[in-house]
């Protein structure tokens, strides 16, 4: 996630409307827990997402820094 994008400090519910998170990268790890109410997006996560393709590429727009 790039600096700047609407998606920092979002929970992943935001995200999910668009396609399924199946896992979340955070530097060189695979966050456990990415489903915790708690969890929220931060600059430098990689989101691995399944999806319709053009949910794929709306969620890639909203991904987008501003």
């Amino acid at each position: 996630m790039f600096k700047g994008s609407p998606l920092i400090g979002q929970q992943l519910e935001t995200v999910s409307n668009l396609a399924s998170v199946i896992g979340i990268v955070r530097g060189d790890s695979l966050v456990p827990n990415i489903f915790d109410r708690d969890f929220r997006v931060q600059v430098g996560d990689t989101l691995l997402v399944l999806g319709d393709p053009a949910k794929l590429e709306a969620l890639e727009e909203e991904a987008k820094a501003t």
